[in-house]
């Protein structure tokens, strides 16, 4: 074999990237011979991972006979790594990353490179305020444990977790408006607190690395407040504390994005009945005495209404229209809950009064326990 032979037989110079990062795609959209892309994974926090595709910067290689295309990961800073959604026709060369069909096979791993802190800062984040604001509400109780009988969580006396910020109605009225916001921050005792984190980071932690810090952080604020104005309409004579509610707010979220992004999810028939199921037995669980199912309730209400506004993923070919129907619908069912609810506490109206049915959404009476009513 002659040396213009052997030149003629050399394979183009392989990408930089590892193997398990790219796909080899056979003629998409005018691809000369092949196009090699790298592939951002939706994370589920119970099935598996969900794949999408994210935009990108096209970089041609040595060869000039082919495209690879760099896609950031899904724990990129970016939280705009989103298809654009330019039509498919008529795009320069270049533009390689908006001719990938909506149907393309995509099935590597995440980079190896991604460390899991670098996906989750906004998780992280809350969780160590969480953390810190319960070191000090021991410290302000003397690191003085109330006996598990009085609080089964294993924490301080109740006074001291209202002297730290817990949702304290009556104080509301006096203007301490503040306290619906920082009750999300306040735990009862460590079991409150680690079972609090650990579903803040599987299901936040998850979704933050899908869609990045800033919408999930918006689901999560637009619910502590949602299920705090929720629990002090319904409950305005309990002390209430926790985290739960914004958490049970990113679940909402997850239930929206599959109404909004169905059409571009991978088919899981499992995932949306496990999702239900995980959300019928939370709230059956709330039933019981010491847990505020109206906070869960507001929260997932909130979350879901917030997610069908911002977990809108762009296509190739734009958004459909009932998307953006979604959108709108939601924005304003969000805004009349916050105006209800608001005015509703303002007024210092009972929620059970108008509906005097809604108290067994929180407790119902057995007789292993009672209820805090009639």
């Amino acid at each position: 074999m002659t040396t213009e032979q052997r030149g003629q037989r050399r394979r183009p110079r392989r990408s930089s990237r590892s193997r398990q990062e790219q796909l080899a795609l056979g003629d998409v959209t005018g691809a000369s011979e092949f196009t090699v892309v790298d592939y951002q994974r939706r994370p589920s926090p119970r099935l598996g991972l969900f794949p999408r595709i994210a935009n990108s910067e096209p970089a041609q290689d040595d060869e000039g006979s082919h495209s690879t295309l760099t896609l950031p990961s899904y724990s990129s800073s970016n939280s705009s790594a989103r298809p654009r959604g330019d039509h498919m026709e008529g795009l320069k060369d270049n533009d390689r990353a908006n001719r990938l069909a909506q149907g393309a096979s995509l099935a590597v791993a995440p980079p190896e490179h991604e460390q899991w802190w670098t996906q989750r800062y906004l998780t992280i984040t809350i969780m160590a305020v969480n953390t810190v604001v319960f070191v000090a509400t021991l410290y302000v109780a003397n690191f003085v444990f109330e006996p598990v009988g009085t609080n089964p969580m294993i924490g301080p006396s109740s006074s001291v977790l209202d002297e730290i910020g817990a949702k304290d109605v009556p104080a509301i009225h006096n203007g301490q408006w503040y306290r619906l916001f920082t009750t999300a921050f306040v735990h009862g005792g460590i079991v409150h607190l680690l079972v609090n984190m650990y579903a803040l980071w599987r299901v936040g932690g998850s979704m933050e690395a899908a869609f990045g810090p800033l919408p999930i952080g918006c689901i999560y604020l637009v619910a502590i407040f949602t299920s705090s104005l929720a629990s002090a309409v319904y409950l305005p004579n309990e002390l209430t504390v926790g985290a739960s509610g914004a958490v049970f707010g990113i679940v909402g979220a997850m239930l929206a994005d599959c109404a909004q992004n169905y059409k571009i999810m991978p088919p899981q028939p499992m995932y949306l009945p496990i999702l239900l199921l995980n959300i019928v037995l939370v709230l059956a669980v709330g039933l019981i005495p010491w847990i505020d199912n109206f906070s869960h309730i507001g929260g997932l209400v909130g979350g879901f209404l917030a997610g069908l506004v911002v977990l809108t993923e762009e296509r190739p070919a734009g958004r459909p229209l009932y998307t953006k129907v979604l959108s709108g619908v939601a924005l304003c069912l969000l805004v009349f809950l916050f105006i209800a609810l608001s005015t509703t506490l303002s007024q210092g109206i009972d929620g059970n009064t108008s509906c005097p049915t809604c108290k067994y959404l929180n407790c119902i009476p057995a007789p292993f326990w009672g209820c805090p009513y009639p």
